[in-house]
């Protein structure tokens, strides 16, 4: 589809201060964006660290893995189809349960490439003594599982954890990634 006069013309303008891309299919684009907030930033948050530090970890990856399914599995629910940021939204050979397989640990790479050694936002804000922004991520993920009778139990956990976190009762930790392994098996 051609892109509106208007719509070039905003582009131009923004791409002297950032990067910009323009699209028709904004569900797609914000659910993407959502995908990397969810398995990314908030996962760091918990770990306190960055992406590759709570990634070297066994439970780690199982973390960003099953958090990464549950969000997609949300997405293509309600009929959104992610688009292509730094990587297809849809790992190879993905099968919705967490579950590694062929080529998810070249399409990680690709992720950590771009995402590996940010200090994820939301652990900055918690540094800071911000409010998170945790019930419009993980939290919007578990909500909208809800109504389409889905289950989002890792994402819930991290809910859950980061509201310790933010209200004292925890620090982070990369410890905390077990504890959120362990909160969907008692849900």
């Amino acid at each position: 589809m051609a892109k509106s006069e208007r719509t070039e013309r905003v582009r131009r303008w923004l791409e002297r201060a950032v990067e910009v891309r323009t699209t028709r299919n904004l569900q797609g684009a914000v659910w993407s964006k959502l995908l990397v907030n969810c398995s990314v930033t908030t996962i760091g948050a918990i770990a306190g660290g960055t992406m590759r530090g709570y990634m070297a970890s066994p439970e780690g990856r199982e973390v960003f893995n099953r958090t990464y399914d549950e969000a997609l599995s949300v997405a293509l629910a309600t009929g959104a189809q992610p688009e292509t940021m730094l990587v297809e939204p849809i790992p190879p050979g993905w099968r919705g349960d967490g579950i590694t397989s062929g080529g998810r640990d070249t399409w990680i790479a690709k992720v950590l490439t771009s995402y590996g050694d940010v200090t994820p936002s939301m652990l900055q804000d918690i540094r800071r003594g911000r409010r998170t922004e945790i019930e419009f991520i993980n939290g919007y993920v578990v909500n909208v599982a809800r109504q389409f009778g889905l289950d989002a139990p890792i994402n819930d956990a991290i809910v859950e954890t980061v509201r310790a976190i933010t209200s004292g009762r925890l620090a982070p930790s990369r410890a905390l990634l077990a504890q959120v392994l362990q909160a969907r098996t008692q849900k």
